[in-house]
């Protein structure tokens, strides 16, 4: 069990490769957590209400935030560490959004291909 901070209302969750990735609804921000240990890792900015959240191909997110707009988010390249920092690993990039598709339903029938 791993609680995240009272202020944060956690949403969608999904395990992408060796994380746990969690929305928050309103606040901005998604987790990334070692699904294996469960320790956080890291966050990058989630600038939309979450609501769900699964993986898309091998790295990619998918994400809703309740509209009718699915946002598609792949995975950053690592973030290689400066010159004489403290912190000689390079970092997670984690993942930012890459493109947007509106559901469209003509006739009030769902769109069978969107991927």
């Amino acid at each position: 069990k791993k609680s995240i901070p009272n202020k944060y209302f956690g949403e969608g969750l999904t395990i992408i490769g060796e994380y746990i990735v969690q929305l928050t609804w309103k606040e901005d921000v998604a987790f990334v957590f070692d699904k294996n240990t469960f320790a956080r890792k890291g966050s990058f900015p989630y600038p939309y209400e979450g609501w769900g959240l699964a993986r898309h191909k091998e790295n990619g997110l998918l994400t809703t935030d309740g509209t009718n707009i699915l946002r598609f988010w792949e995975k950053n390249p690592p973030i290689p560490a400066k010159d004489g920092a403290k912190d000689t690993k390079e970092k997670d990039g984690w993942w930012k959004e890459a493109f947007s598709k509106p559901l469209q339903m003509p006739d009030g029938r769902p769109v069978k291909t969107l991927l």
